[in-house]
């Protein structure tokens, strides 16, 4: 793994295995109490899984079959959470694959920086005029690459 995709993976280490010791401690003392405290809160409030079955429909009652409040209620929702979150996993993948690189930069990036696979916005782009581009500097860069392309271009038929 190169430097920068390291520097990459260490950005979004949850535990920080090589940051301070304790804070490795800490995330994991953290995630036994909430552990902990889910199993007291399963275990000892009857009243609350109760209200979550009422609630749910998952009470068997006499006149209809186990569990056929719970499809016909509020598991009939299920599956509209689930179009719901696989259209926003989708719709925040197609963002991220298309806006700016710099990190927290939710611009659109237009712009590959040469050399580099990414693409960054007129803000953070070296090469994009800030202020903007009149007319003559338009035509002047694209002078300039029209040149570029003859000389290339004749450097390449010299060659062969």
């Amino acid at each position: 793994m190169d430097t920068a995709n390291a520097d990459r993976a260490a950005e979004f280490d949850l535990l920080d295995t090589e940051g301070h010791p304790l804070r490795k401690a800490f995330v994991v003392v953290v995630a036994l109490l909430v552990l902990a405290a889910l199993a007291l809160l399963i275990a000892y409030f009857d009243f609350l899984r109760h209200w979550t079955a009422i609630h749910t429909g998952t009470i068997y009652s006499t006149n209809n079959p186990i569990y056929y409040n719970f499809w016909s209620g509020f598991g009939s929702d299920l599956g509209e959470a689930t179009l719901i979150g696989a259209v926003s996993i989708g719709v925040y993948t197609g963002v991220r694959r298309v806006n700016c690189h710099t990190k927290g930069c939710w611009r659109i990036g237009h712009y590959p920086l040469e050399g580099t696979p990414y693409h960054l916005c007129p803000h953070h782009h070296p090469g994009v005029p800030t202020k903007g581009a009149s007319h003559s500097q338009i035509l002047d860069e694209h002078r300039k690459y029209l040149e570029a392309q003859q000389t290339t271009g004749m450097s390449t038929q010299a060659h062969s």
